[in-house]
């Protein structure tokens, strides 16, 4: 059975309004890419840029209503993707 990758995690570390600061201790997510953001996952970010070694920039593209600093960040691994 093929083992899977481990998702890269962090916090969320800042939010205003739409932008979304976050921190990720192993490696940064890849600018563009989609992070989900939340106990569920329900709000997601698009990476705009890397503000130093550990902590990336991002604007959400849903409402951060509920989302609060120290909530886990997963990085999807891929770039926004339209249906």
């Amino acid at each position: 059975m093929p083992v899977q990758p481990s998702i890269p995690g962090g916090s969320v570390t800042a939010i205003r309004g739409s932008v979304v600061d976050a921190y990720f201790p192993a490696e940064l997510p890849a600018l563009n890419h989609a992070l989900k953001a939340g106990d569920a996952g329900q709000v997601i970010i698009e990476v705009v840029a890397h503000q130093s070694p550990t902590h990336v920039r991002g604007i959400a593209l849903n409402s951060t209503q509920g989302l609060s600093r120290g909530a886990p960040v997963a990085d999807t691994g891929l770039p926004l993707r339209v249906p």
